[in-house]
């Protein structure tokens, strides 16, 4: 039996060869070089002598411990230990199921006891492998540390796993809360609504911090009478226990259109301890249907009109509610083609917002709208009219709506073309002098391919002269308190049926009297009739308007004086030829009832009369010696107002005019605009003489006489 070689307590251990194991040592060296051991660390002996045979351990430890395990089983053989084997024992009967967390306990106690006796293993195996190499013994020891840490940590991962399987259904799961929305099907807009909402937690654990959001649809307001708007509802349910059901009750105002359908979303808002995210759990979204509106709209227009055409729009509000309404909102949506004119009552709001302040029970309010249409033939122009309940943030917007209508106009070719003209004019703005009659005639031309039945022609009078005017209404029938003239089949024929292509006519006549300010006369003429179209009949319309205004007018006179109230006049009188006698001489205007600007008046003066320069302080009065003539720049006149100024002539009459009375002044020719229509106005006034109004028209104190 061959002797087993001792080991030492030396770091590094020998190898002592016996005789005939060289080629052994070969043999492991080859091997060796070829699990990655570099020259430098396996030598070579070429003779047998216990020296260190230096060995890198980066080696595969497997191949080692194969290696040693060979060695000591051809020692044992050697000397005559001869394994036996083991013997076959009998399994244990299986034991009873244990509870589930007996049975994680139980398997990381195993777990563990097998990472112990992999290490016991792994360090037999490195003291085996000892006997041939070498390593620094605190390498060895680390790598061992870190692969004992490693186990360990497998280990208690897996004890973990254990323990989360045992007790994982202590979390709060999203799946586990149940939240559900019930309510009326069908509610009445601006009705209180009461809604139920049922929660329940199925949870193992209770929640310590939830809370319900509850989204309103829009326009919704609180059910307090307070009339604010109400959006989200946040309702703290502080700590809802495990399985425990909340039955929650809220209530609210809606607001919609008939039949619309509403929808209100109701969600649970949680967060689990330990962590600041937000977790929701949402309902299905509780449904229900706006049965019946507090309030209807209607609209009233024309169904076709004509491009430029004058149109009337009447909007009709409603109320079905059996309870007064407050502060209802009426907005129309006017299309891109429509210009807005004016409308009764006034919009509150730009040109498309009224307010109702209190709307009765079964009670109306109308608006009326004015304007124009235009677009090209075959447009169809689209007003949409909406009633509801204005936004607390804009009192002039809608929050909800109670209805909404539309109506349709379609912009077609002139069916009705309608002339009108004034003493032969067809200008929109007529200007007749004062006291002048104006002549209308109204021709109403069928453009249809089709016949035109039951025309109608009404003209109404407005403007400041309405009150006043003469009317000569022929054929048609006057109303004064109405300032309308109207013309049917029953008086004018041809008016029943005006065929395609067909003219029918009508006329009248109106005189604007004097005394009225400003004086101006609008005629609205309105031409309407009736067409079938697709056998349906269809009302048609057209409007034109037109505007008669007087001219302004001045009165021009003048008077001549010898005292000495305005001027210090000297000389004989009466005149004396040969002699100079000085004149006061006064120009008057006396307005009419329209202002007017840059008015002036001017005279020539006969070659036998000086002008002395001398003017009544703040008139300006010039004189032209060129041309002898006079010149007052009077400037503005208001309305029925009137000025006069005044100057200083001075005559030498020559003995062919004695016995004769002389002229002072030749004709004066006044001349202004008229603000009002814009019109120039004049007006003349005759020559003046030395005859002084102040002795007496018709003495003598003008005739000249011969000198003694």
């Amino acid at each position: 039996m061959a002797e087993t070689p001792k080991k030492k307590s030396a770091t590094t251990r020998k190898v002592k060869p016996e005789a005939g194991e060289a080629s052994k040592i070969d043999a492991l060296s080859e091997r060796l070089y070829a699990r990655g051991a570099q020259n430098s660390q396996v030598v070579r002996r070429t003779k047998l002598e216990r020296k260190t045979a230096p060995v890198a351990r980066d080696w595969n430890e497997s191949g080692v411990r194969k290696n040693a395990e060979r060695q000591r089983a051809i020692r044992s053989i050697e000397a005559g230990n001869i394994a036996r084997p083991r013997p076959i024992t009998q399994q244990p009967a299986p034991k009873p199921k244990q509870p589930l967390f007996q049975q994680a306990a139980t398997v990381a106690a195993t777990q563990i006891e097998r990472v112990k006796r992999s290490a016991a293993r792994l360090e037999d195996s490195v003291t085996m492998s000892e006997e041939f190499m070498t390593y620094p013994t605190r390498s060895r020891k680390y790598r061992t540390k870190l692969l004992l840490g490693g186990v360990i940590f497998f280990a208690v991962m897996l004890i973990l796993s254990g323990l989360f399987f045992v007790f994982g259904n202590n979390t709060i799961s999203g799946a586990n809360i149940n939240v559900a929305v019930t309510g009326d099907f069908a509610v009445s807009a601006g009705e209180e609504m009461t809604i139920h909402i049922a929660i329940s937690n199925d949870n193992d654990v209770n929640i310590d911090s939830a809370t319900l959001v509850i989204g309103y649809p829009s326009g919704t307001q609180k059910a307090d009478g307070s009339g604010k708007e109400l959006y989200t509802e946040r309702l703290p349910l502080e700590s809802l226990k495990s399985g425990e059901v909340r039955n929650i009750e809220t209530k609210a105002v809606v607001f919609g259109e008939e039949n619309s359908e509403k929808s209100i979303s109701v969600a649970v808002e949680y967060r689990i301890s330990g962590s600041n995210s937000t977790f929701y759990k949402e309902a299905d979204p509780y449904r229900f249907k706006i049965s019946s509106s507090p309030v209807v709209i209607l609209i009233d227009a024309p169904q076709t009109v004509t491009v430029g055409q004058d149109t009337t729009i009447v909007m009709t509000v409603g109320s079905n509610s059996p309870t007064s309404l407050d502060n209802v909102l009426v907005t129309v949506d006017y299309p891109s083609g429509f210009t807005f004119t004016s409308a009764d009552p006034a919009p509150v709001s730009g040109s498309d917002t009224w307010r109702i302040n209190t709307l009765d029970p079964e009670s109306k309010t109308t608006i009326t709208i004015h304007g124009t249409m235009n677009g090209a033939q075959g447009d169809k122009a689209t007003f949409t009219a909406s009633t509801g309940v204005s936004s607390s943030s804009d009192r002039f917007s809608l929050a909800s709506l109670y209805s909404t209508n539309t109506f349709d106009i379609r912009v077609g070719s002139a069916f009705l073309d309608v002339a009108v003209t004034i003493n032969g004019s067809s200008d929109e703005d007529i200007t007749l002098g004062k006291g002048e009659e104006g002549s209308v005639r109204i021709d109403v031309l069928n453009t249809l391919d089709e016949a035109i039945y039951d025309g109608e022609v009404v003209v109404t009078f407005g403007g400041s002269a309405a009150n006043g005017v003469v009317v000569n209404a022929g054929n048609g029938s006057y109303n004064a308190s109405a300032h309308t003239i109207t013309w049917d089949s029953g008086g004018v024929s041809s008016l029943g049926e005006i065929g395609p292509g067909k003219k029918s006519n009508v006329s009248f006549f109106v005189t604007i009297p004097d005394g009225v300010q400003s004086p101006e006369l609008t005629l609205s003429v309105s031409v309407s009739g009736t067409h079938v179209s697709n056998r349906v009949p269809e009302s048609l319309k057209d409007t034109k308007t037109r505007t008669i205004r007087v001219a302004g007018s001045a009165s021009v006179s003048t008077e001549v004086s010898y005292g000495d109230k305005i001027f210090s006049n000297s000389g004989p009188v009466p005149p004396v030829a040969g002699d100079t006698t000085t004149y006061s001489v006064t120009f008057f205007v006396q307005n009419g009832g329209n202002a007017l600007t840059g008015a002036t008046l001017t005279a020539t003066l006969p070659s036998y009369v000086a002008w002395k320069n001398k003017v009544t302080s703040g008139d300006d009065i010039s004189f032209d010696q060129g041309s002898r003539t006079l010149i007052w720049n009077i400037g503005s006149i208001p309305a029925k107002g009137s000025t006069s100024a005044s100057v200083q002539l001075g005559l030498t009459p020559s003995t062919a005019q004695v016995g004769k009375i002389p002229t002072l002044v030749e004709s004066q020719q006044f001349k202004a605009t008229d603000s009002f229509t814009s019109a120039t106005t004049r007006s003349t006034s005759g020559a003046v003489n030395t005859v002084l109004l102040e002795k007496g028209e018709g003495s003598d104190s003008g005739t000249v006489r011969a000198s003694e």
